[in-house]
C-alpha cells in the first residue's frame, strides 16, 4: 500500500524544430503523447507491469509553448479499483512566460502479455492531506463507469458517423513497432498524435490558415490496436466557432485478416491564428446535411459544456 504522493512521477522534455508547426508553437499531439508516456510510466511502476489507457477526460491547452521552452510532465496515480487506475497529470512551461499548459485526468487499466486485465497488486491509502483527492478520484471512476457504458458493443459499433459530412478525410496509418510503447499494443500518445494531425489537417483547410489544438473532449478507448493493424481515421467539421473548428475523428482498427474494431471516436477543437499568434476567424459554417445538422446541435452542447468547464479551470487556478 503506497499513498498518492508515492506514485509520482516526472519528466523533462525540450521542445524541438520537429515538434513544432512553422510558427514554433508546439503540436498539442505531441504534448499529448508526452503526458501519456508520463502517466503509463507512473502506472506501469504501481501495477508491476504493463498498463495501457482506457479513459481521457476532456482538457484544454492554457498557453502555447514555443521550440526551445522546457516542458514540465507530473504523472501521479489517485485511485486503483481491481485493473484500473485513476491518474492525474499535469504540464507545465518552464523559463519565459512559464505556467501550467494542460492539467488532464485518465484512466489506466493494467494488461497481462496477452493483453488482458490483470489485478493491480498495490492499492492507494491516501495520507490524511490526500484524502479529497482520492475521494474525488473514486468518485469519478464511477460516474466513468456510467458514461462509458459496455465496451464490447462500442467494439463492434463500425459505421462511418462522418458519411455525410461535406469537409471530410479519411487517412490510414499502419502501425509500426515503434509506435508501441510496451510489447505489440498501439501506444495511446502516439494514437492522440495521429488524431491531432488529421485534425488539423481537416480544420486548416476549412479555415484556410494555420490553426493549433485548443481543447480535446473526452475520450473513451474501446479496443487496441497491435503492431501490423492499419488504424482507419475518420475526420470531419462537426461545429464551428468565430475563430475555433471542431472535428470529430473516428477510428477503425483493422487486421490482416479482414476484422475491424472501433477503438475511440473523439472530438478536438482547432483554434485558427495569424502570423502573429493571434486568433483569427474562419468561414462561417452552415450544416447541410442531416448528419451536419444532428453534429452542430450536438457540438453547440458540447461547446456550451466545454466553456463552463474552461472557466471553472481558470478560476482554480487563481
Amino acid at each position: 500500500m503506497v499513498a498518492i504522493k508515492d506514485t509520482r512521477i516526472h519528466s523533462l522534455r525540450v521542445v524541438n524544430q520537429f515538434d513544432a508547426n512553422y510558427l514554433g508553437n508546439l503540436f498539442g499531439g505531441r504534448m499529448m503523447e508526452w503526458m501519456v508516456e508520463t502517466a503509463t510510466i507512473a502506472t506501469s511502476k504501481l501495477s508491476n507491469g504493463p498498463s495501457v489507457i482506457s479513459y481521457l477526460d476532456e482538457l484544454f491547452f492554457l498557453r502555447p509553448v514555443k521550440v526551445g521552452d522546457i516542458v514540465a510532465i507530473d504523472a501521479w496515480v489517485d485511485y486503483v479499483g481491481r485493473s484500473s487506475m485513476e491518474t492525474r497529470v499535469r504540464s507545465e512551461k518552464r523559463g519565459r512566460s512559464s505556467g501550467v499548459v494542460v492539467t488532464s485526468t485518465m484512466s489506466f487499466v493494467a494488461i497481462n502479455d496477452y493483453g488482458k486485465p490483470r489485478d493491480v497488486p498495490t492499492k492507494i491509502v491516501p495520507a490524511p492531506d490526500e484524502e479529497n483527492e482520492f475521494s474525488t478520484a473514486m468518485e469519478r471512476r464511477r460516474q466513468r463507469e456510467l458514461l462509458v457504458g459496455n465496451r464490447r458493443t462500442a467494439e463492434h459499433d463500425v459505421e462511418d458517423p462522418t458519411h455525410d459530412l461535406r469537409f471530410r478525410v479519411e487517412s490510414r496509418q499502419w502501425v509500426r513497432p515503434d509506435d508501441a510503447l510496451l510489447g505489440n499494443i498501439l501506444s495511446g500518445g502516439r494514437l492522440l498524435a495521429w488524431l491531432d494531425n488529421i485534425g488539423a489537417l481537416v480544420a486548416a483547410e476549412y479555415a484556410g490558415g494555420t490553426v493549433v489544438t485548443g481543447s480535446i473532449g473526452d475520450v473513451a478507448f474501446y479496443s487496441p490496436a497491435y503492431i501490423g493493424d492499419v488504424v482507419n481515421i475518420r475526420a470531419g467539421v462537426t461545429f464551428v466557432g468565430k475563430s475555433t473548428v471542431e472535428v470529430m475523428l473516428n477510428v477503425i482498427a483493422e487486421d490482416k485478416y479482414g476484422g475491424s474494431r472501433h477503438m475511440c471516436t473523439a472530438y478536438y477543437t482547432f483554434v485558427h491564428i495569424g502570423e502573429t499568434g493571434e486568433p483569427e476567424p474562419v468561414p462561417p459554417y452552415e450544416p447541410k446535411t442531416d448528419g451536419e445538422r444532428r453534429q452542430y446541435l450536438a457540438g453547440m452542447e458540447r461547446r456550451k459544456k466545454m466553456e463552463e468547464d474552461l472557466r471553472r479551470i481558470k478560476a482554480s487556478m487563481n
